[in-house]
C-alpha cells in the first residue's frame, strides 16, 4: 500500500498483490474506497472472468469491515433470506444468532441496524457490502429490488463509510435491472465495471504469476482458443505446451468440455436465442448484418432481436464491425469470443460417429496440423486482432491519432476495361482499415504463421492488387500505407522492403 497527500484530503492508493491486470477498475476501486462519500458499483461481465475475485482480493487485509453474501443458485426466497441473515450475524453480531426475517425490508432492514452500529463506535472505519449472484438472491416476485432501492434511498446512502458493491454473472438480468433499470434504482449508481476477458498482454502475465513462462507467439496460440478469460488459463500446468493444454481440457473427459453448454443460461434469462444468433453468426467469416442474421435464424421478433445482440455484446461475444463495400458502410455482427469459436468448430462433435477419431488418438493434436486449422487460425486470429486495436495503434505510434477501424471489401464483379490497372473481374478484401484523422489510411494484412512469413513474388502481387482496388474504389484523398501484422513478423526481403511501412508482431500486441 502507498499513500499520496494533497493539500485537501489524503488519499490511500492500494496496488493489491497478485491482482494481475484489472489498472482501470483497480482504479475505480481505489476511487470508491477514498470517497467521503457512500458509493454505489455495480460489477458485471461473463462467467468466469474473475468478478468476485477482484472484488474480495481487493478488499482483503485493508482494515475495511466487510459484509459478503452470495446467492444460491435456484435457490427459494426462504433459502436466500437465511443466507443473507445469517452473513449479517456473522458480521455485525458476532455469530449471535437472530429472530428469522421474512421480507427483504426486514432483512435490509437488520443489515442498516448492523451497519450503524459499527459506524457509532468507530466513524473511520469503511464498510464494504458485498452482495454476490445478486440475480440468484433475487427470487421471483420476492420484492429484493424494491428493498434494496429502499434501503439504499433512506439509510444507506446517507453513510458514508458505507460502499455497497452488486455483482452478477446474468449479464442481461444485470443490465436490465441494476446498470439500465427504468424503476427505482434508475440512476442510484455512482460507478459501474463492465469486467472483460484480459487482454494478450494480461494473460501473459497471469500465466508468468504462475510460473509458466511462454514466448508471446505460444501466447497467441493459446489466446486463440481460450481467450483471455481467468478461469480457464488457472487450469493451465506448467510445463505443458499450448496445443497439449487444449487438447487436455476441450476435449473428451477435459474441464472445459462441457463448458459452452453452460455459458448462455448462465448469462442469459433467454439463453437458446442468444445461443442461436451465436451459432448463425459463426457460420459467417464477415458476419452478418441484423436483417441478414434474421433471415438466417428465422426469429420472427425483430425488436427483442436488438436486444439480445445488445446483450450479447456487453457480454464480450460479439462486436459491430464496420464493413465497407466500395464506399458504402454497413455493420456487421461478428463473433469474437475466443472459446465459442472454438467449440463450435473444433469440439462439437469431435469423436462422435464412425468418422471420428479412435480411443487413444489425440484428436487435437492432429487437427491442429491440417490445412483446415490453419486456415481457422487464421480467421481467429483476425478476430483477436480487433479486440487489440489500441495495442496496433500504439505499435505503429498512433496512439493520439482519433481512428476508425473497419473491415473493407470488393466483391461486386464488374465487366468492360479494366480500370486504374485493375482487373474488373477481380475482389479483394482488407483484413482491417485504420481510417486515421491524420490524413493517412493504414490498411492491415493479417496472416497468422508459426514462423516469420515470406512475402513471396505472387504474394507481392495480389498485394498490390489489394492497394490499387481499394484507392480505386474509395477514390480516398488520405496517404495509403500497408502495415503487415504476424506473430513473428516478416522474411526481410525486397517484396517486404518495397510494400510494408509497418510489421506488428506479437511481442507488440502483447504490450500492456
Amino acid at each position: 500500500m502507498t499513500t499520496t497527500t494533497s493539500e485537501t484530503t489524503p488519499t490511500v492508493i492500494l496496488t493489491p498483490a497478485r491482482i494481475v491486470g484489472r489498472r482501470p477498475e483497480i482504479a475505480t476501486l481505489n476511487r470508491l474506497l477514498a470517497s467521503n462519500r457512500a458509493e454505489f458499483l455495480a460489477i458485471y461481465g461473463r462467467r468466469r472472468v474473475g468478478k468476485t475475485f477482484l472484488i474480495r482480493r481487493f478488499f482483503e487485509d485493508i482494515g475495511v469491515k466487510r459484509f459478503m453474501v452470495t446467492g444460491k443458485s435456484r435457490g427459494k426466497m426462504r433459502e436466500q433470506l437465511r443466507i443473507f441473515q445469517k452473513a449479517v450475524e456473522d458480521t455485525f453480531y458476532g455469530g449471535q444468532r437472530l429472530p428469522d426475517v421474512k421480507t427483504w425490508d426486514d432483512a435490509f432492514a437488520l443489515l442498516v441496524a448492523g451497519v450503524r452500529q459499527i459506524v457509532a463506535n468507530d466513524p473511520k472505519v469503511k464498510c464494504l457490502l458485498f452482495l454476490d449472484e445478486l440475480p440468484w438472491l433475487h427470487t421471483r416476485r420476492s420484492g429484493l429490488l424494491d428493498a434494496l432501492d429502499h434501503a439504499w434511498n433512506t439509510e444507506l446512502s446517507q453513510i458514508q463509510q458505507v460502499k455497497l458493491v452488486v455483482c452478477g454473472s446474468a449479464a442481461s438480468w444485470m443490465i436490465k435491472n441494476i446498470v439500465q433499470a427504468k424503476g427505482g434504482l434508475h440512476n442510484r449508481l455512482t460507478e459501474t465495471i463492465q469486467l472483460r476477458p484480459f487482454t494478450l498482454g494480461e494473460t501473459r502475465d497471469m500465466l508468468h504469476d504462475r510460473g509458466i513462462e511462454y514466448a508471446p507467439a505460444q501466447v497467441i496460440e493459446l489466446f486463440l482458443v481460450l481467450g483471455g478469460v481467468p478461469f480457464y488459463l488457472d487450469l493451465i500446468r506448467r510445463g505443458e505446451s499450448p496445443s497439449k493444454a487444449v487438447s487436455r481440457l476441450c476435449f473428451a473427459g477435459g474441464s472445459l468440455h462441457g463448458e459452452f453448454d453452460k455459458l448462455f443460461k448462465a448469462l442469459f434469462e433467454d439463453g437458446d436465442h442468444h445461443e442461436q444468433l451465436v451459432r448463425a453468426l459463426a457460420t459467417k467469416r464477415r458476419g452478418l448484418t441484423r436483417n441478414e442474421l434474421l433471415k438466417a435464424t428465422k426469429i420472427k421478433t425483430g425488436g427483442r432481436v436488438a436486444q439480445w445482440l445488445k446483450e450479447l455484446e456487453e457480454a464480450g461475444f460479439i462486436a459491430p464491425i464496420a464493413v465497407t463495400e466500395g464506399r458504402r458502410s454497413t455493420v456487421c455482427y461478428r463473433v469474437i469470443d475466443e472459446f465459442t469459436l472454438f467449440y463450435l468448430r473444433w469440439i462439437e462433435g469431435a469423436g462422435k460417429g464412425p468418422l471420428g477419431p479412435a480411443p487413444g488418438q489425440d484428436h487435437f493434436m492432429m487437427q491442429r496440423q491440417t490445412q483446415e486449422y490453419e486456415s481457422w487460425s487464421g480467421y481467429a486470429f483476425e478476430a483477436v486482432c480487433l479486440k487489440h486495436i489500441e495495442q496496433i495503434n500504439a505499435a505503429l505510434g498512433i496512439s493520439r491519432v482519433l481512428v476508425k477501424p473497419s473491415v473493407w471489401q470488393k466483391t461486386t464483379k464488374t465487366t468492360g476495361p479494366s480500370k486504374g490497372g485493375i482487373s474488373g473481374a477481380r475482389g479483394a478484401q482488407i483484413d482491417l482499415v485504420l481510417d486515421r484523422a491524420d490524413g493517412m489510411t493504414t490498411l492491415c494484412e493479417i496472416k497468422y504463421y508459426d514462423e516469420q512469413f515470406e512475402i513471396t513474388k505472387s504474394y507481392a502481387d495480389n498485394l498490390r492488387h489489394k492497394l490499387n482496388t481499394y484507392k480505386a474504389e474509395t477514390k480516398t484523398k488520405n496517404s495509403v500505407m500497408l502495415v503487415f501484422i504476424s506473430p513473428s513478423g516478416l522474411v526481410d526481403n525486397e517484396y517486404a522492403r518495397q510494400l510494408v511501412t509497418h510489421t506488428v508482431t506479437a511481442s507488440d500486441l502483447l504490450e500492456s
